[in-house]
């Protein structure tokens, strides 16, 4: 007896250190995806601050410095956004089939999470006015939050390729046929992410 207890608790943990690597290297892979843009990204910004440099003389010709100035703003803009990013690359960077599905996913239960968030906070009197500046909340895509940071997306897309492998292969028949797959997912992920928008407003300003 002593022996079938031993032999279901090695079972147990070596299935639960499997599947704890196999997690790890899904998620390996699929953090790689946003992050090898952020090279890309950098190079070119790199190239705009160097034609807006004033201590260059190349910042004195008007349209290299204009050019320098849009190629500056636009890119910081995906540093300022790197959440929601992080949140679509996850997502799709796990995802072991219909990519483009889960990447999709991820975006919706991204709005979500955030427009839930908001609307819990502001029912429990909880939003900042004014300069958030110092506070735990910011504007995230221009809706008012807690500062989760990357942590929020990696949090979501993570959470989005789970259910997407899980039910990407769980199909309907008939009427009900449009509701299987990544849908199916993405129908489950909902109500999850609202739960999570709730229990983040709770643990995150002590986090």
């Amino acid at each position: 007896m002593k022996e079938k207890q031993l032999l279901s608790k090695e079972n147990f943990f070596y299935k639960y250190k499997k599947d704890m690597k196999n997690f790890l290297s899904e998620f390996s892979k699929g953090i790689l995806v946003p992050v090898f843009t952020l090279p890309i990204i950098g190079l070119l910004l790199a190239v705009g601050i160097l034609f807006t440099n004033p201590s260059l003389p190349i910042s004195n010709i008007i349209i290299l410095k204009n050019l320098g100035t849009m190629i500056t703003k636009s890119l910081l803009s995906i540093f300022i956004n790197l959440s929601p990013i992080f949140c679509v690359g996850i997502a799709a960077g796990m995802a072991k089939s219909k990519k483009g599905a889960a990447a999709l996913n991820s975006l919706i239960l991204f709005l979500v999470f955030l427009y839930s968030m908001n609307s819990f906070l502001g029912i429990k009197e909880l939003l900042v006015d004014g300069n958030l500046r110092g506070t735990v909340q910011a504007e995230i895509l221009g809706i008012q939050v807690l500062d989760m940071g990357v942590f929020l997306g990696m949090v979501i897309g993570i959470l989005t390729a789970i259910l997407h492998n899980y039910f990407i292969d769980k199909e309907f028949s008939g009427t009900m046929r449009m509701y299987g797959g990544a849908n199916l997912g993405l129908f489950v992920g909902i109500p999850l992410i609202i739960l999570l928008s709730v229990f983040f407003s709770y643990t995150w300003p002590a986090i």
